[in-house]
């Protein structure tokens, strides 16, 4: 049920890191940002070398979240977590 509520929001996302290795998560509803959300994330080593993290995301405006902290260096699973207007929506993406 989650998974087509997700598929009806039509919501799309890319991720990246900016320049001081903070993720970065722009969403999109078709092409008009998604505004009002709850963006957090869990971050996995893809070895296992280093303890899951916990990131919140803080709002930038035009669809964009900038991830509380900053990564290590290396590779990193994302699970992201979407919250918004009743839909919980979730993206994996991978950023080194």
């Amino acid at each position: 049920a989650s998974a087509d509520a997700q598929a009806r929001a039509g919501w799309t996302q890319r991720l990246q890191l900016d320049a001081a290795r903070r993720a970065v998560v722009t969403l999109r509803q078709g092409e008009a940002p998604v505004a009002n959300a709850v963006v957090t994330a869990r971050v996995l080593h893809p070895l296992g070398r280093a303890e899951p993290m916990a990131l919140r995301f803080v709002p930038q405006g035009d669809g964009r979240w900038q991830a509380d902290r900053a990564l290590p260096a290396g590779r990193w699973i994302v699970q992201l977590k979407v919250e918004s207007g009743g839909v919980t929506a979730r993206f994996h993406d991978e950023v080194a």
